[in-house]
């Protein structure tokens, strides 16, 4: 074979591979950056709704304390117990090994097991130290104290939790979520989701000479040191820092915050309102009388006492990868939400 063809061949298995990449450059046809909806969320109550469009598709056909019906979940054909009203379980067995469809109101009392499925088309009361496998109520819900959630719970109303309650995997309501003191999480989702109140707050100190408020410009701005705010600020534009992040006195930003450090704010009665989200790779604390109209993300942990979180009619949702600890006054309208562990102090 001529040797001119051969060195052609060579050249043309060399450079075959980079002939797609060539054609992408110079014609690209994926040069345009994706359309993401930001006011997208996911549903938060999806299983616990699917788990109601399944029992409703049985609730014809049930009769009043009858055992026979089945319903096929995805640990296979159950058995589901049927009450046609109201349903104390003081005159019937503390372990319940079948789903529960109770027509009116549930009021459990103390040491239940619940290893299946509830379904409660009224109120329902899960008295003091209950197992609860997973429940779904078409009204509120109270959780006694020592109760724990092995999976979810799911309210059309409101949820109130009693101290020391273990709210599971994931909680959800259509309304509030009150939480008590010593209330263990990892998903939450409540309009709003609410700690403890404590009315008395610090009153602002009459400062005559207080300083007028600073004006800064960050727009498009990216600091490699640590910035502290201990004077009345505004700040125009999103605060971006790979350094840490101390907020003490009156402050607004209108933006959000981005850093790689930790975040404190501590303004104590001062007003400190962020009109974007919170974003760290690090530790975020926030105490005082702070206002977060965006999201809020931490890598690490994320402390909050005095905090509100979005606004009424809004979803917005405070993410840590590590820890949340709620103090009182917290007002989170939408997720709270944690890989490790969250709890109320």
């Amino acid at each position: 074979m001529n040797i001119g063809v051969l060195v052609a061949i060579f050249f043309g298995f060399l450079f075959a591979p980079f002939i797609p990449g060539l054609y992408e450059l110079f014609f690209p046809k994926d040069d345009k950056p994706l359309s993401i909806e930001m006011d997208y969320s996911k549903d938060a109550r999806y299983f616990a709704q699917s788990f109601r469009r399944l029992m409703h598709s049985y609730i014809p056909g049930e009769t009043a304390g009858s055992e026979r019906t089945k319903v096929q979940l995805s640990s296979g054909l159950e058995t589901i117990k049927s009450f046609g009203g109201d349903f104390k379980t003081d005159s019937y067995d503390t372990d319940f090994k079948s789903i529960l469809l109770v027509r009116g109101d549930l009021t459990a009392g103390r040491n239940n097991n619940f290893s299946r499925e509830v379904y409660v088309l009224g109120d329902a009361d899960f008295g003091n130290n209950n197992v609860l496998r997973a429940a779904a109520v078409d009204k509120n819900v109270n959780v006694g104290r020592n109760t724990r959630v092995v999976r979810w719970l799911d309210a059309e109303g409101s949820i109130n939790a009693g101290r020391g309650s273990n709210l599971g995997i994931s909680t959800t309501a259509g309304g509030a979520i009150a939480l008590s003191r010593d209330c263990t999480f990892k998903r939450l989702y409540g309009n709003p989701v609410c700690t403890p109140t404590n009315d008395v707050r610090p009153a602002l100190p009459v400062d005559e000479t207080e300083e007028a408020t600073m004006v800064l410009d960050y727009s498009g701005k990216i600091h490699t040191d640590s910035l502290k705010f201990d004077k009345p600020t505004e700040i125009n534009g999103d605060l971006i820092t790979i350094g840490e992040l101390v907020i003490t006195d009156r402050c607004t930003i209108n933006g959000s915050i981005k850093t790689d450090g930790k975040i404190t704010i501590d303004s104590g009665a001062k007003e400190v309102l962020i009109t974007g989200s919170i974003i760290s790779e690090s530790d975020i604390t926030i105490r005082g009388n702070v206002k977060v109209l965006g999201n809020i993300f931490s890598q690490k942990a994320i402390f909050l006492k005095g905090a509100e979180v979005g606004m009424s009619g809004g979803i917005k949702s405070v993410i840590s990868k590590r820890h949340i600890s709620l103090g009182e006054n917290v007002k989170i309208y939408g997720f709270a939400s944690t890989e490790g562990a969250g709890v109320v102090i």
